[in-house]
């Protein structure tokens, strides 16, 4: 009997990606993909075409079709969320965790796939042009707050991206929005202090986001005196935005000195930027002796004690309830019923804001006469 000694054979390696092969190869993906589809506009190095040449032959080959990535994934379309390179080592600031949690669940309840790719603010016209030119890996993009510009803009709808934009920003640029209807919440927040007696309603928190403009338009709209001193403004958010840390510190260096001034007008009452703001402001209060809801009246915005990431057994804020979470589906929902169907009409979705009353808010001392005056 004869034995044969026989080795196994060395395994294929694996196809990959567009996307691992870029990253390999240290280039974008849309470079990989316009490579591969060769396009004739492309200009390249031949030393770059070499690399990722290499690249590809290392990993086995280029995954590149729609059924391929099916049955490797189970998925058949991809959604890219582009975030910011500096939230690499600042983490986002809640309520953002929640948006970004149901989003995913969301695309992943109806089997697609959620990418999270980052870009370099230098640079994000490019970033996003190279995602755009990769259909094997970006079926559709989702953008946050603070991205969207004219040229994003021009770009989804000249090469008619699926896309959805948190952001209100987007409404002005005319692309696809689901946001949240601040302006509404900030309304019934007003009207409840209104109907307290109070008039001399101020903002605190950073006059350069987007709710100060909203107020001052609510205010405006009630016949409601505008500046004068009513507002106490906070220094302006980083980039990435402030932790809620961050903003309670500033919080209690600014707010207490503005108490301390004893400026006139009085400001009876004051809708605050964020709730991490209005527990500042509710310590600061406490601090010179003062009680929030009676001396003066606090209305936060996010309704973090209820849906935050600790809720409190005992709310004391009266807030303007943030529903990020359904923001989230909705984006979602949007977003694939535009891939699938193939939509390119441009929508505007918002979803309703209200405003929870609880203890932080009270009739304002001499209300009556102060409105009269």
């Amino acid at each position: 009997m004869v034995k044969y000694l026989t080795k196994p054979l060395p395994k294929a390696p694996m196809s990959a990606t567009i996307t691992e092969i870029a990253k390999t190869a240290k280039v974008s993906t849309g470079l990989v993909s316009r490579l591969v589809r060769n396009d004739p506009t492309l200009r390249v190095s031949d030393a770059t075409v070499a690399r990722i040449r290499a690249v590809e032959k290392q990993l086995g080959g280029i995954k590149i079709n729609r059924a391929a990535r099916s049955l490797s994934t189970g998925l058949s379309y991809n959604i890219v969320l582009p975030i910011s390179q500096v939230y690499r080592s600042h983490p986002m600031a809640w309520p953002a965790p929640v948006l970004l949690k149901n989003l995913e669940e969301g695309i992943r309840d109806r089997d697609f796939r959620l990418s999270i790719t980052y870009f370099d603010q230098e640079n994000t016209l490019t970033c996003f042009q190279d995602l755009s030119e990769s259909p094997d890996y970006c079926d559709g993009m989702i953008l946050l707050n603070g991205i969207i510009n004219s040229n994003l803009a021009r770009l989804f709808l000249d090469r008619r991206l699926a896309h959805i934009v948190i952001d209100p920003d987007g409404e002005r640029c005319n692309v696809n929005t689901v946001t949240a209807y601040a302006m509404s919440g900030i309304r019934q927040a007003i009207i409840h202090l209104q109907e307290l007696g109070h008039r001399n309603i101020g903002f605190l928190g950073d006059e350069r986001m987007a709710r100060f403009p909203l107020l001052v338009a609510v205010m405006t709209e009630r016949g409601l005196p505008v500046g004068g001193g009513l507002n106490c403004f906070l220094p302006e958010a980083n980039v990435v935005g402030k932790t809620r840390d961050e903003w309670l510190f500033s919080v209690k260096r600014i707010f207490a000195d503005r108490l301390k001034q004893r400026r006139q007008p009085a400001t009876t009452a004051f809708i605050c930027q964020n709730d991490a703001v209005a527990h500042g402001a509710v310590e600061v209060l406490r601090d010179h002796g003062l009680c929030p809801g009676r001396d003066i009246s606090l209305v936060g915005y996010d309704n973090s004690e209820e849906r935050g990431d600790v809720p409190s057994a005992h709310p004391i804020l009266t807030t303007i309830d943030n529903p990020v979470d359904l923001v989230g589906r909705r984006a979602a929902d949007t977003l694939i019923n535009q891939i699938l169907h193939k939509q390119h009409q441009i929508v505007h979705e918002h979803i309703p804001t209200k405003l929870i009353i609880r203890e932080t808010t009270g009739p304002c001392v001499g209300g009556r006469q102060q409105q009269k005056g």
